[in-house]
């Protein structure tokens, strides 16, 4: 099953990161463009939500609505944009921890993720 990754995130050094971890476990990041493309009604879809992007929040209930397992990530030291994150149901992670995340979502079967 193909691991797809959504980015709402505009950081060129955090996609090119994402991007080559995604690939290298077979998958694909795409941008993340506020609707459901047909591409991506099979396999496995993570949403990457950078909390330090406009709208974030809003972009992480959009994408948990579709069904889409959803990812928020932001630096370690703005603890109030995990706090924010967690009120709206949205699984958040620092930074650092995003690679670790994509590698063990990439082995989980879908409704276990």
């Amino acid at each position: 099953m193909e691991l797809t990754v959504c980015l709402h995130g505009s950081d060129l050094m955090d996609r090119a990161r994402w991007e080559a971890t995604v690939l290298a476990l077979g998958g694909r990041i795409l941008p993340w463009t506020g609707t459901a493309p047909s591409a991506l009604s099979e396999g496995q879809v993570l949403c990457l939500v950078d909390l330090l992007a406009p709208d974030a929040l809003h972009v992480a209930r959009a994408a948990a609505s579709l069904g889409y397992r959803v990812l928020a990530y932001g630096p370690h030291v703005r603890s109030d944009l995990f706090r924010a994150a967690a009120e709206d149901g949205v699984e958040a992670c620092a930074r650092s921890a995003v690679q670790k995340r994509l590698m063990g979502h990439a082995r989980l079967p879908h409704d276990l993720a």
